[in-house]
């Protein structure tokens, strides 16, 4: 019996009736050339939200057969806020549809309606129109060729990048000793750079097909609310990255300032033990002989330290 009454329970949801005994609300979108034009609710007065949105959709399709381009405005009714078509009504707007509690109206969501209306009108007019399609066909060819042309120029600069970092990786190595004992192999720093260049190459390339991308869903109507979906998207992205950065500045700043703090302590002490060596400066606790074993372990013991500085301002809340 218990589970009968479990069944019926779940199955109010799927009749339009919530537990409570409160019709379950509904949404339906009116779609004109694959653009959402507004949102209907439901149930209301006996119709459901699908009914009322098929009936809207038939109501603007019927006036856009017989008018080319219709007159799209708005004015109050009784039970909300109509949208005209052509002086006709097309869209009724009613409490059912707005959130009121956000401080929205029917005038106001009328009003989003009409002006999205008219940009599908607009762009619907676009798609039926070949000289129209020819003329974006041609510079979505243009995009592609140019994307082309970029990927091919990425790939070659990622292939001179390889080789440059490689060679500057091989250099470099040789001279990263502390004590007499090399900090990184070769092969180690070699791979690093390659791994550099290639997520560099990667990243540039994903931002590339995302722009270009974009660019030509935008190019033809039927998509173009797609394509204006992953611009907003990329530029959101580029937002957060540059946020990002702006907050990564100040330990950025600390660390660069720590390398240049170490390098001329470093270039200092290295001028310092050289004179001693060459007995121009005389140090009572440091002579030539006991200069360069000095000399090896007093750089290392200073870069340690100014890296844990780094690492705890960076670190740092």
């Amino acid at each position: 019996m218990r589970r009968w009454l479990s069944l019926a329970c779940a199955a109010f949801p799927l009749l339009g009736i919530a537990q409570d005994g409160a019709p379950v609300r509904e949404s339906a979108e009116v779609r004109i050339a694959n653009r959402t034009i507004i949102v209907l609710h439901g149930p209301i007065v006996g119709y459901h939200a699908k009914e009322r949105a098929d009936a809207t959709l038939e109501r603007i399709e019927r006036v856009l057969d017989s008018v080319p381009s219709p007159e799209v405005s708005t004015e109050e009714a009784p039970d909300g806020t109509r949208v005209l078509l052509d002086g006709k009504p097309a869209i009724l707007v009613t409490k059912v549809d707005i959130d009121a509690q956000a401080g929205e109206t029917t005038a106001v969501a009328a009003r989003e309606a009409a002006n999205r209306l008219r940009n599908a009108i607009l762009e619907r007019r676009e798609q039926e129109s070949p000289r129209y399609l020819a003329t974006a066909l041609a510079f979505a060819a243009l995009a592609t060729a140019a994307f082309a042309i970029l990927v091919w120029l990425l790939a070659r600069l990622y292939g001179w990048s390889v080789r440059r970092l490689s060679a500057v990786a091989e250099a470099q190595s040789a001279k990263l000793r502390v004590s007499g004992v090399q900090v990184l192999r070769v092969e180690r720093m070699v791979t690093m750079a390659r791994s550099l260049a290639a997520f560099t190459f990667w990243v540039a390339g994903l931002v590339l097909a995302w722009v270009w991308l974009s660019y030509v869903l935008t190019r033809f109507p039927y998509t173009r609310p797609l394509g204006e979906q992953l611009r907003a998207h990329l530029l959101a992205l580029v937002g957060q990255a540059g946020l990002a950065v702006v907050a990564a500045l100040p330990g950025l700043l600390v660390v660069v300032l720590i390398f240049f703090v170490a390098r001329a302590i470093v270039r200092t002490a290295s001028l310092f033990f050289d004179r001693v060596e060459q007995g121009r400066v005389q140090v009572g606790w440091l002579d030539a002989d006991t200069s360069r074993p000095t000399r090896r372990k007093r750089p290392s013991v200073c870069f340690m330290m100014l890296a844990l500085c780094a690492r705890v301002t960076l670190e740092r809340p």
